[in-house]
């Protein structure tokens, strides 16, 4: 195969993509050792014996093979990380922000896209685990409307379950080379984040309904200049929060990022491209006992996933609650 027709000089970067995405395509590096040869995807690739690259070679190698034969100097890719799977290397790359995954054979020979190897176990659905009680983590954006729609799911689960179960709310926001923090819809979402963190340090017994008020009556462009209105209508510290913020701010953020990079087992990997764990960067998220829920968002599927996860389940979970709001299906900010 002649990788020179995957140069980006017709269409830009739609034809650099499809160039490594594209199914059945497997590009051939000129490397001079390999012992014998096996099929993958009905074509010939070296074996693993003779000489076995580094990840740190295979890396190189492949990036500037993408950079030199598939990009041809119209723009760079960078690598982001390197790693042995299932007897080869997984290499992750990203080309003008979006991140592509291919594999190499771990003696350099051959880069072939993902989509080209088909797993013959391919990984199950799982149970969530049970414990006396169940710790559950929702990820949302502050002003995300399908995270809004996940908080108004659990209120009254958290209701319900009280001090059966522990429900936390958490945030989603990114960080930059330079340690900046910023969140998907500005600067207003990110204080108003950190602030409903601060509510729920200092005035919890009035967290949920404060999010609740906030999420009726602001929204990522106004909530500076309505916060304090509402907190005092609702009889929180309203100084209390703002020194939380001045005195805080960069702790929250850090251990609330900490806690999104961090990799979780998820359900059903067939809802993640069949990876087995994933960090956290999608709102609405809901963690139950450590792994990712993966079916249906409503207030009973939330409710019965969470009464899954006791070992006994209280009298509380006999109750049927009512739909908060239409469901948006599996929408997320992302």
């Amino acid at each position: 195969m002649d990788t020179k027709t995957f140069s980006c000089k017709t269409v830009g970067i739609a034809i650099i993509v499809a160039g490594l995405l594209i199914s059945g395509t497997i590009f051939y590096f000129n490397y001079q050792k390999y012992v014998a040869e096996e099929s993958i995807g009905g074509q010939i690739l070296s074996s693993v014996a003779g000489t076995i690259l580094s990840d740190e070679e295979v890396g190189e190698k492949a990036l500037n093979f993408i950079n030199s034969d598939i990009l041809g100097g119209e723009v760079t890719a960078s690598l982001n990380e390197v790693y042995k799977e299932n007897g080869l290397y997984k290499i992750k790359f990203n080309i003008e922000e979006q991140e592509i995954e291919a594999y190499v054979t771990i003696n350099g020979k051959f880069l072939f896209p993902q989509e080209t190897a088909i797993n013959l176990d391919p990984p199950v659905a799982k149970e969530i685990p049970k414990t006396d009680s169940p710790n559950v983590k929702l990820f949302v954006m502050a002003f995300c409307p399908y995270g809004n729609e996940a908080e108004e799911i659990v209120m009254p689960i958290q209701e319900l379950l009280n001090d059966k179960a522990n429900i936390e709310l958490h945030y989603i926001f990114d960080k930059s080379e330079q340690g900046e923090y910023s969140s998907m819809h500005g600067e207003q979402e990110l204080n108003q984040g950190v602030r409903e963190l601060c509510v729920n340090k200092y005035e919890r017994d009035k967290f949920w309904n404060f999010v609740r008020e906030i999420n009726e009556n602001c929204n990522y462009e106004d909530v500076d200049s309505k916060w304090e209105a509402i907190a005092s209508n609702m009889d929180i510290d309203v100084q209390k929060i703002k020194d939380c913020v001045s005195d805080e701010a960069q702790d929250i953020l850090a251990q609330e990022f900490e806690l999104s990079q961090t990799e979780y087992l998820v359900q059903d990997p067939k809802e993640h491209k069949n990876e087995e764990r994933i960090s956290i960067s999608g709102s609405p998220t809901l963690i139950i006992n450590n792994i990712v829920y993966d079916k249906g968002r409503s207030v009973q599927e939330y409710k019965d996933a969470i009464c899954s996860a006791f070992n006994t389940p209280p009298e509380e979970c006999n109750q049927e609650l009512s739909e908060a709001s239409e469901s948006t299906g599996s929408a997320t900010c992302e």
